[in-house]
Parts: structure tokens; C-alpha cells; sequence
């Protein structure tokens, strides 16, 4: 065999070596040194006037199924539940123990020192869960400690717990954008202490397509306003709130009460305002009021603390 023809079957050779590595090579950074490789053995070839190899199909990476994916050694397991573990003894007071999906384990006691300064990657842990591949032992160990599985269905309930607060101390949920639930009101659940409600409320109104319709459905019980009227003058409301205390005698406004549409008592622009809705949020937003607004409230008999009982028979 001639030099040149010895040259070519080293280059097929080459080739085949290629493909067979392309076949099992995984990282990036492999297929770009393959293909490397490739175009210095494509140029030596053209410089020996050597017929040029059919090219190898375009390689692939081989997907792995999720159920592949999600495997964790007993050790990591148990270290998941031995922090789950501390976690649950620095807060007795809970119903449950939780982690977000991510947990850098602090530099100091009571948290093992094997275990500290690592980054305990939950997300991977509770899709392990999911694919029910963690040891029967240790998820019973998690299942005694009240192990909070499923993240974002529990961000969920929190954030409906925090509306039925709101809706128990307002009788209604169309909470103001700004409204932050009070760090130390004890009519709050320590966890929703802080919490931003007013712009979580606006979140779910822009994202109501993707609620699911048991979602859309626990919001409708609590009679969730899922379009806000335009911003509302300060003459209309009081203009509002004085046509019903001619009609009524009072401005007791019961919460879920619209001003009704084609009737003669009402101008035609206050038509379907929510007066109700408008006179909890005057409520709620009482010390951010001027205090002329305040005085001119007064002055009509407003109601700034109100029962149940009283809102009941306010028609009647």
C-alpha cells in the first residue's frame, strides 16, 4: 500500500474513532474537541488529494428520562433529613418544616458540622420524592417531622391563608395595592408578618389565565375582584357615600353593596361602582388619609369599625 493510501485508511480510521467517541461523549466541551479534530483530519486529507470520508450522521445527545435523572445516594438522603431534622427543633412552634428550594446549611451549632456551609439543593430531594425513589425509612422520617413535599403547593395554601385573614378582618379581599400585612399584629400568622398582600393580589389578577380552576374557584369564595374598576375621584365617593345616606339614612355601606344601574337616584357616571368595596378600602387606609378627608367622613356619619352583624342589616 502507497504512503498516500496508508494516510487515507488512517483518516478513516480517525474518523470512526470520532464517531464512536461522539456516540458517548456528553459534555460540551468534548463534542467542540471532537470537532476540532475533525477539521485537522478533514484538511490533511484534502492536502493529500485523499478522497474525502462520508460524513458521520449528525450526533445527538442521548436524553435522559426524568425517572433516569432522579437517583440520590442513601448518604445524601439522609443528609436531607438530618437537616430537615434541626430545621424542625429551631422551630417547634410550626405545624410543619420547611425548606425553599435551596438551603445553605449556616456555620454554626446546632447544625452538624459535616453538614455545614453545604447547599442542599431540596428542589433535587423532592423530585427524587416524586419519582418515589428516596428510601421508604427516610421519607417516613420527613412524613414524622411534617415535611412540607410539594413547594409550590404549600405557597399556595400561605397565600390563601393570608387572604382569608385579610377577608376575616375586612369582609372583603379587593386589597389596595400598597397594603403590606403589619409585622407585629397578632391577628396575623407569624409567616404572612411582612408580606406584600396588596401586590400579591395584583400578581393573581394578572396571571388568572394560568390559575387552575380550583384555584379560580377558592378565590371566587372569598369573592376575589378579578378587574379593578379605574382609579375612583375623591368627589365621587363622597358624592356616592351622600346620595346613600339620603337613600338609606346611614353610610354603613354593606361590602358587597354596587350602586345599581338605571336608576334615576344615581348619575349615570357612579353607575356599578362597587361602593361597598370603596368604603372597606377607606377603611383599611384610614391613617394614610388627609385628615381633611377624614374630617369630611366624619362629618357624614362614617363607620370606620364595623361588625358583621351590623353590615347585615345595614339595607334593611
Amino acid at each position: 500500500m502507497s504512503r498516500a493510501g496508508e494516510a487515507t485508511a488512517a483518516l478513516d480510521a480517525i474518523a470512526q474513532a470520532i464517531d464512536v467517541l461522539k456516540r458517548h461523549a456528553y459534555e460540551d466541551m468534548q463534542l467542540q474537541q471532537l470537532s476540532s479534530i475533525e477539521v485537522a483530519v478533514a484538511g490533511f486529507r484534502a492536502s493529500l488529494g485523499a478522497p474525502e470520508s462520508p460524513r458521520p450522521t449528525s450526533y445527538k445527545r442521548k436524553r435522559r428520562s426524568p425517572e433516569d435523572c432522579c437517583s440520590m445516594s442513601l448518604e445524601r438522603q439522609a443528609e436531607f433529613a438530618e437537616a430537615a431534622r434541626v430545621q424542625r427543633s429551631l422551630h417547634p412552634q410550626l405545624p410543619y418544616t420547611l425548606f425553599l428550594s435551596t438551603f445553605d446549611v449556616p456555620r454554626a451549632d446546632p447544625w452538624p458540622a459535616h453538614l455545614q456551609g453545604k447547599s442542599l439543593r431540596v428542589c433535587d430531594f423532592r423530585q427524587v420524592y416524586r419519582y418515589n425513589k428516596l428510601d421508604p425509612a427516610i421519607v417516613a422520617a420527613m412524613d414524622a417531622i411534617s415535611f412540607v413535599w410539594d413547594l409550590s403547593e404549600y405557597q399556595w395554601e400561605s397565600k390563601l391563608a393570608a387572604l382569608e385573614t385579610y377577608h376575616r378582618l375586612h369582609g372583603h379581599v379587593a386589597v389596595p395595592t400598597g397594603f403590606v400585612v403589619p409585622i407585629d399584629d397578632p391577628a396575623w400568622h407569624p409567616d404572612h408578618h411582612g408580606l406584600r398582600l396588596g401586590k400579591l393580589v395584583v400578581a393573581m389578577r394578572n396571571r388568572a389565565e394560568k390559575l387552575t380552576p380550583m384555584k379560580r374557584q377558592q378565590l371566587q369564595r372569598l369573592g376575589f375582584v378579578w378587574t379593578v374598576q379605574a382609579s375612583i375621584s375623591w368627589h365621587d365617593k363622597t358624592e356616592a357615600l351622600g346620595i346613600f345616606r339620603h337613600l338609606h339614612g346611614h353610610v354603613n355601606v354593606p361590602q358587597k353593596f354596587e350602586v345599581p344601574a338605571k336608576d334615576a337616584s344615581w348619575p349615570r357616571r357612579l353607575w356599578h361602582m362597587k361602593l361597598g368595596v370603596v368604603v372597606s378600602t377607606l377603611r383599611t387606609r384610614r391613617l394614610k388619609l388627609p385628615s381633611a378627608h377624614v374630617a369630611e367622613l366624619d362629618a357624614m356619619g362614617f363607620v370606620w369599625t364595623v361588625h358583621k352583624k351590623q353590615t347585615k342589616a345595614a339595607l334593611v
